[in-house]
């Protein structure tokens, strides 16, 4: 000690951290009012889901096409052609009621997993909210069946 004031040393240093090894797990949970935020979100979100998901499915049954898919153009070539223009604007609005159906199952597989995740968490296997985000593999979303309707729609078009 020197002039009467107490000094810890390196070596005291080391002995009293060396047994906080462990992590402190208490600092990285999430508190209550954060688990309601992200709680309230998710269910707005998934709210939002469904509501684009039941007004897209409208929009297909009824054969209209919603504002931001439809499209304006026109043929640059045959324009004076009325047989030619008609074929343009079918497969113009066919693109656009394909794009309303990929939009569908998007939104579907995009619910499910949200509402995956809402049910773990409801359980109390996850509180920080990351489960359910597994990837989606190409092979799973082109599954036979879909091909089939489509091609079944196709020649009845």
């Amino acid at each position: 000690m020197e002039h009467g004031v107490f000094k810890y040393t390196p070596e005291d240093e080391e002995r009293i951290l060396g047994g906080l090894d462990g992590e402190a797990i208490f600092l990285k949970t999430p508190s209550i009012p954060e688990l309601k935020r992200k709680y309230e979100s998710d269910i707005k979100r998934m709210i939002n889901l469904q509501l684009h998901m039941v007004t897209l499915g409208q929009y297909y049954k009824e054969g209209k096409i919603p504002r931001g898919l439809r499209s304006n153009i026109r043929p640059n070539l045959f324009q004076g052609d009325t047989m030619y223009c008609a074929r343009f604007v079918m497969l113009s609005n066919k693109y656009a009621m394909d794009t309303i159906l990929l939009n569908i199952e998007y939104l579907q597989e995009e619910n499910q997993e949200k509402t995956i995740e809402g049910q773990s968490n409801k359980r109390g296997e996850e509180a920080s909210g990351t489960t359910g985000n597994r990837k989606k593999t190409e092979k799973n979303r082109l599954q036979p069946q879909r091909q089939v309707a489509n091609k079944k729609r196709d020649q009845t078009s």
